[in-house]
């Protein structure tokens, strides 16, 4: 085999691990429909009445994508940004 080809067969290696790992990283996530109201309020900045505010609003939903949490009063773009490093 030519290096430029084990060169070629090592990036698609490389790529299909980090793909591999992105998905394992994000399945390991819970779902934020399923967490508790304790566990949401150890995000930092969120506390016992925001927390219980995103508790309701998702148990009121019929349909729900975790950007809707940007209706919940007290939830801004910063907030749902640490929302989803910690849930899906």
């Amino acid at each position: 085999m030519s290096k430029r080809l084990i060169k070629s067969y090592a990036v698609v290696i490389l790529v299909v691990l980090i793909i591999v790992s992105v998905i394992a990283v994000t399945l390991n996530k819970p779902p934020i429909e399923q967490a508790t109201i304790y566990e949401i309020q150890a995000i930092q900045g969120i506390g016992e009445i925001l927390s219980l505010r995103i508790v309701n609003y998702i148990g009121d939903s019929e349909t729900f994508d975790i950007e809707d949490l940007l209706n919940v009063k007290g939830i801004g773009k910063e907030k749902l940004k640490e929302l989803r490093k910690e849930f899906r």
